[in-house]
């Protein structure tokens, strides 16, 4: 089984007020919708058929410091 760990998921940063999203985001925004559509669509296909047993970090690279 795979899996997906999206960290901040938002079109606009508006959606994410209330929420504490640090300011010092690799791409000074969230990942998108669509962006996140296309790793799970990728996971899905064929393309993906000999990764097994993972989970997708979509966390700008965050967890690479953990």
């Amino acid at each position: 089984m795979n899996s997906v760990a999206p960290f901040f998921v938002a079109d606009n940063l508006e959606e994410l007020a209330g929420w504490n999203v640090p300011h010092d985001l690799m791409w000074s925004r969230p990942t998108t919708y669509a962006e996140l559509a296309k790793i799970v669509a990728f996971l899905i296909s064929d393309d993906a058929k000999f990764i097994t047993g993972t989970t997708l970090k979509v966390d700008e690279a965050r967890s690479a410091a953990i």
